[in-house]
């Protein structure tokens, strides 16, 4: 705090003594701190509550609809983003391998798995946290490139 109050020594007017500024100065520190963490505090709870909600559901729905309901998300993606995505992100090929393999830039590679990422994120919302757990542990999909 000493440090940023020297660092700013000569754009800062104090207006009242020196140690009550400094006061105020470590007061406003102090309140932005705690709101910081109560905001975090609340983030880390609600994605709790989520996820209680979402394994602890009533209806929970099964790993084979969930299988069923990513593949048809592949399945609608355009042919491109599809061969990109699958050589990446399930069959783990580096980003040059998948480029050569589809004759083109490691760029346009990244650009389409990015936008299948995005498509995929859309289509599987309501199911997002268990579709990420299957894909990134490289679950067997039927499709072929």
């Amino acid at each position: 705090m000493f440090t940023t109050f020297w660092e700013k020594r000569e754009s800062l007017l104090v207006n009242s003594s020196l140690s009550a500024y400094l006061f105020r100065m470590v007061y406003h520190r102090v309140l932005n701190k705690f709101a910081k963490e109560d905001a975090m505090h609340r983030a880390d709870e609600r994605f709790c509550q989520d996820m209680n909600d979402l394994f602890y559901d009533e209806e929970p729905f099964s790993l084979e609809e969930l299988q069923q309901r990513i593949e048809a998300a592949l399945a609608s993606l355009p042919e491109t983003y599809r061969e990109a995505f699958m050589l990446y992100r399930i069959q783990g090929l580096e980003c040059k391998e998948v480029a050569a393999r589809l004759g083109v830039s490691d760029k346009l590679v990244y650009y389409r798995v990015q936008q299948a990422v995005k498509l995929l994120e859309h289509s599987l919302k309501d199911y997002l946290p268990l579709a990420l757990l299957l894909l990134s542990t490289h679950v067997n999909y039927s499709h072929s490139l």
